[in-house]
């Protein structure tokens, strides 16, 4: 799996979530990486900033980064522009990469992958 690069703080990180980083972050938040961001009813909601930090910290291939600097670079990735909404996106794209969301197939492509053309499509 190839890293993100991600620039926090005064840091860039370099995040892969794999198996190891997602058992690491379920252990310390006692829930599954969906519970953190779904609803008991199945809708969405936005994870609490120590949970995110988690996340951020236990992907982190970047060396000599502990969880204890987390909030530091929090800070100064809000000083230099960030948003608790894009460090959420962002934990969404690290999700997504690392295969926790099925990837959607559009209109233009059959099962295989292939494009259909406009005769086809229509029959």
């Amino acid at each position: 799996m190839k890293p993100m690069k991600v620039d926090f703080g005064a840091k860039t990180l370099s995040l892969v979530l794999d198996g190891s980083a997602t058992v690491d972050i379920e252990k310390k938040l006692g829930k599954s990486l969906f519970g953190i961001m779904m609803t008991g009813n199945g809708g969405m909601k936005m994870p609490r900033l120590g949970e995110m930090l988690t996340i951020l910290h236990s992907a982190n291939q970047t060396a000599n980064i502990k969880s204890a600097d987390m909030t530091k670079l929090y800070d100064e990735y809000i000083s230099k522009g960030g948003s608790m909404m894009k460090l959420f996106e962002v934990i969404q794209e690290l999700m997504e990469k690392a295969g926790f969301f099925e990837s959607e197939t559009t209109d233009e492509e059959d099962l295989v992958g292939e494009e259909k053309n406009e005769e086809e499509s229509l029959v």
